[in-house]
C-alpha cells in the first residue's frame, strides 16, 4: 500500500480521524469529525480481529447516521494499536525463528547473559525458555572485531547451506545475529541479500537494523522477538487491509507503537516488535495531551479495561520511556513507554488460593466466554460480575443496551464464591470489589511512592471501560484529592491514538570518553548519519522531512560500569567545549538518580550511545463537548437504583444520572452513579462530581 502524507489525503476530502484500540476483551473505536467526537465498542474477535473493529466502527458511524461504508470512504486516517505483538510475546506463541549466528556463539542465547530471576531460593529459580530451537541456529564462519576490521570473512556458500537447512527445519522467519554488526553492519546486509535469492518469501530480520547498539544479547533477542511476532502482525495487518478495502476506505492505514507515536504501516511490517504495549502508550499520549489543555502539570495515568490495570507517572508531561525491557525474562533492546500492567480488569477471574485466601486476577474471562453475566458460558465469577451484584451496573443498559447483562447467573457465581467462605452475595460482591481496589492502590503505589513521589502532588487522570466505577476509591487508599475522567473515557486509548504525532526513535553507540582531548567530528557525523537515514524514511512514507522535529538523547555512564543514564542532548554540533560541560555535569546527574554521594568521582565518563527523536506533528482530533443545556440536577436525574456502598452488607437506593443529560457546570455530591452508554461512574460519598466545558467529569474529595 501506498502511504498518503495527511495533507495530501485533506485535499481529497477525507476529514475524519479513527482511533482504534484492540484490547483483550472489547475493540474500542474514537471517531473524530470537524463537528464532534464519537466513540464505538464491540467484543474483540479473536479469531479475526478485522471483524470486531469493523463492527465498532460501525457502532461509531450508527450515532453521526452514517453506514459503515460512509464512514470509512470519508476517513482520512486509521491509527491502530493492538495486542496481538503484546500477547505473541507475553505468551510466547509466535513464529518458529532460525537463527544465522557468528560462528562459536551458537549458545548465546542459552546463556543469555546469565540472566536469573529474582528469587533466594536456587531450587525456585527457572532457566531462560528457549525461544529458538537449537536445531534452527546456525553458526556462519564470519568476524567482525570491535575496532569495526574484519577478522574472517563472510562465507557466503555457508548462509547458502544455511537457508536451505532452514528451509527443511520448517522456520517462518530467519534472524540474522552477527558480532558488532551495529558497528559494521555490512556481513547482515549481505546474508540478507543471499537469503532473499534462496528463499524470497521469507521474512528476515538484522539486528543491526531492529537494536543497533552495543550489547549482543539484548540486540540478538531483539532480532529474534521481531521475528517471533512477525506472523501475527502480518495477519492482523492484511486482512484488515483487504477488509477495510473491500468497505471503500480510501484513506491512510497507520500503526501506534508502545515508545509512544504514529508509525507508518510499512514500518510495523519490517519492525512488527515496535508493536508490543501500543495499546497502554495511547492511553499516556491522550491523558498528556488533555493534562495540557486543562493545566495540568503532574499526572497519575490509570487505565482499566476488561483485562487489566495499566497505570504510568508522568512529571512535567512528559512520559517515561522504558529502555531495553524484558521479554519472558530475556533482555532486549526495545523501549515503550513506562506502564505497569496488574491482572485488574472488568473480566480479572475471582478464586480461593491453597490457603484459603480470596484472589482477584491476573487471569481473565476475555471476551470468550468472558464473565458470567454475559451468558457465553462462564462459570467463573469475575470483577464485572461482583459490580453487576452490587448493583452498580445496569444489566440492561451495557454498551448502550445493545448487550443485556444475566444479573442472575452473576449471583450465582459471586454466591457460590461466597458461600466457600460464609458470605451472603452482597457481602462477596462487596469483598471483591474491595480487594480489586486495594490490588490497584497497591499497584499505584509501587509507581509513586515507591519511586521517591508523593502521590497526593498528582492528579489522577483515571479512564477505561472499568475504572470509573473505582478511581475514586483507589485515591481514598492514597489520600490523592483530584480525579479527572475523561470525556470517551471508555474508549480513551483510541482518542489517545489519534493526539500523538509521527514519531521514531533512532539508537546508534558510540562509546567515546567525554573530556577535553576529545575530538566531537565523528559523532557529529554519527549524528548526521542518524538524521539522514530519518529523513530518508519520512520520504518513504510520504511524510515531510522539513516539518520533522528531532530530539537527542545521549546514553552516559561512569568508566566501568555497565549500564548508561540517559541525558538530553542539545540539537546542534557537540563541541570540545560541550563534551567537557555534560562530563563536568554528570556526576549531579548520576546522584539526582542515586542519592547524594553516589556519583563516582574522578572515573572518566563516557558517551555510550546516542537516540534520535524524530516526531512529525498531525491534525489534533476534535474534543468532545457535554450535553447543551442548563446545568439542572432534576433534568439530569435519571431515577434511582439500589446499590452496595463500601463496607455495607445491604443494598441502598442512590440517584442515578443520565450521562446524555449531564450538562456542562452540573455538579453532584455522591454516593450517586453516572450511566453513560458504554460505561459507570460511581461517585462514593464524601465525593463531588463536575462536568467541565470538554465534557469531562471532575471528581473532588470533600472535606
Amino acid at each position: 500500500m501506498s502511504t498518503v502524507a495527511p495533507e495530501t489525503s485533506r485535499d481529497q476530502g477525507l476529514t475524519t480521524l479513527i482511533g482504534v484500540d484492540v484490547g483483550g476483551t472489547h475493540t474500542d473505536i474514537a471517531v473524530s469529525t470537524p463537528t464532534g467526537l464519537v466513540r464505538g465498542k464491540a467484543l474483540t474477535s479473536h479469531d479475526e480481529y478485522s471483524r470486531g473493529i469493523l463492527e465498532a466502527i460501525a457502532v461509531a458511524g450508527e450515532r453521526l447516521d452514517l453506514s459503515l461504508a460512509e464512514t470509512l470512504g470519508q476517513t482520512e486516517q486509521i491509527v491502530l494499536s493492538t495486542t496481538v505483538v503484546t500477547n505473541a510475546l507475553t505468551e510466547l506463541r509466535g513464529a518458529k525463528v532460525g537463527v544465522l549466528i557468528t560462528q562459536g556463539f551458537k549458545d548465546t542465547f542459552r546463556l543469555a547473559g546469565g540472566a536469573r530471576q529474582p528469587v533466594m531460593d536456587d531450587q525456585a529459580h527457572r532457566n531462560p525458555p528457549d525461544l529458538v530451537p537449537r536445531s534452527c541456529i546456525v553458526e556462519i564462519p564470519e568476524r567482525v572485531l570491535s575496532d569495526g576490521t574484519a577478522a574472517v570473512a563472510l562465507d557466503e556458500d555457508a548462509v547458502r547451506m544455511a537457508v536451505r537447512q532452514l528451509r527443511d527445519e520448517g522456520v517462518d522467519a530467519i534472524a540474522v545475529c552477527f558480532l558488532w554488526s551495529f558497528k559494521v553492519p555490512g556481513h547482515e546486509q549481505r546474508a540478507r541479500e543471499i537469503i532473499e535469492d534462496e528463499w524470497p518469501e521469507v521474512f528476515t530480520s538484522l539486528s543491526s537494523e531492529v537494536y543497533p547498539v552495543i550489547r549482543e544479547h539484548e540486540r540478538f533477542f531483539s532480532a529474534v522477538f521481531n521475528c517471533f511476532c512477525q506472523p501475527a502482525a502480518s495477519i492482523l495487518l492484511d486482512t484488515l487491509r483487504d477488509r477495510l478495502d473491500s468497505e471503500g476506505f480510501a484513506g491512510e492505514l497507520t500503526m501506534f507503537s508502545g515508545a509512544g507515536g504514529v508509525i507508518p504501516v510499512e514500518t510495523a511490517r519490517r519492525l512488527p516488535v515496535l508493536l508490543l504495549a501500543s495499546g497502554p502508550a495511547g492511553g499516556v499520549a491522550g491523558a498528556i495531551h488533555l493534562a495540557e489543555r486543562m493545566g495540568h502539570e503532574n499526572i497519575i495515568v490509570t487505565d482499566m479495561g476488561g483485562t487489566s490495570y495499566d497505570l504510568s507517572l508522568v512529571e512535567d508531561r512528559r512520559a517515561a520511556i522504558t529502555p531495553r525491557i524484558s521479554v519472558a525474562g530475556l533482555d532486549t533492546g526495545i523501549s515503550i513507554v513506562d506502564v505497569l500492567s496488574v491482572g485488574a480488569g472488568g473480566g480479572s477471574i475471582v478464586w480461593i488460593d491453597e490457603r484459603g485466601v480470596p484472589q482477584v486476577g491476573p487471569h481473565s474471562a476475555g471476551s470468550m466466554p468472558g464473565p458470567a453475566c454475559y451468558g457465553r458460558g462462564g462459570e467463573r465469577p469475575t470483577v464485572t460480575d461482583a459490580a453487576v451484584v452490587a448493583g452498580l451496573i445496569d444489566p440492561a443498559g451495557y454498551l448502550n443496551g445493545r448487550m443485556s447483562l444475566d444479573r442472575e447467573a452473576a449471583v450465582r457465581v459471586v454466591g457460590a464464591f461466597g458461600a466457600k467462605l460464609g458470605w451472603t452475595p452482597n457481602q462477596a460482591a462487596n469483598a471483591i470489589l474491595d480487594l480489586t481496589v486495594t490490588n490497584m492502590a497497591n499497584a499505584t503505589r509501587s509507581v509513586s511512592v515507591e519511586r521517591g513521589y508523593d502521590p497526593r502532588e498528582f492528579a489522577m487522570f483515571a479512564y477505561g471501560g472499568t475504572l470509573p466505577l473505582f478511581a475514586p476509591r483507589i485515591c481514598d487508599a492514597l489520600d490523592i484529592t483530584r480525579v479527572v475522567l475523561p470525556a470517551n473515557s471508555s474508549v480513551f486509548c483510541a482518542f489517545g491514538l489519534l493526539t500523538a504525532d509521527f514519531v521514531r526513535r533512532y539508537s546508534t553507540s558510540v562509546d567515546v570518553t567525554l573530556g577535553a582531548d576529545v575530538d566531537p567530528t565523528a559523532i557529529n557525523e554519527i549524528r548526521r548519519g542518524l538524521v539522514e537515514q530519518a529523513r530518508t524514511e519520512l520520504a518513504q512514507v510520504g511524510l515531510d522531512p522539513d516539518r520533522a522535529e528531532l530530539e537527542w538523547e545521549a546514553g552516559v555512564r561512569f568508566a566501568g560500569q555497565v549500564w548508561e543514564i540517559t541525558v538530553p542532548l542539545a540539537d546542534e554540533d557537540l563541541t570540545t567545549a560541550s563534551m567537557t560541560a555534560m562530563a563536568a555535569g554528570f556526576p549531579a546527574t548520576y546522584e539526582r538518580s542515586y542519592g547524594e554521594g553516589t556519583a563516582w568521582e574522578g572515573s572518566e565518563v563516557l558517551l555510550a550511545n546516542l537516540t534520535l527523536r524524530t516526531r512529525v506533528p498531525r491534525r489534533n482530533p476534535t474534543l468532545a463537548t457535554p450535553p447543551p443545556g442548563d446545568p439542572d440536577v432534576e433534568a439530569a436525574l435519571k431515577g434511582r437504583r439500589r446499590a452496595l456502598l463500601p463496607g455495607a452488607d445491604e443494598q441502598t437506593e442512590i440517584p442515578v444520572y443520565d450521562g446524555n443529560r449531564f450538562a456542562e457546570g452540573l455538579t453532584v455530591s455522591g454516593p450517586a452513579i453516572v450511566d453513560e452508554h458504554d460505561t459507570t461512574l460511581f461517585i462514593p460519598p464524601s465525593w463531588s462530581c463536575t462536568r467541565d466545558h470538554m465534557s469531562n467529569y471532575n471528581l473532588k474529595k470533600e472535606g
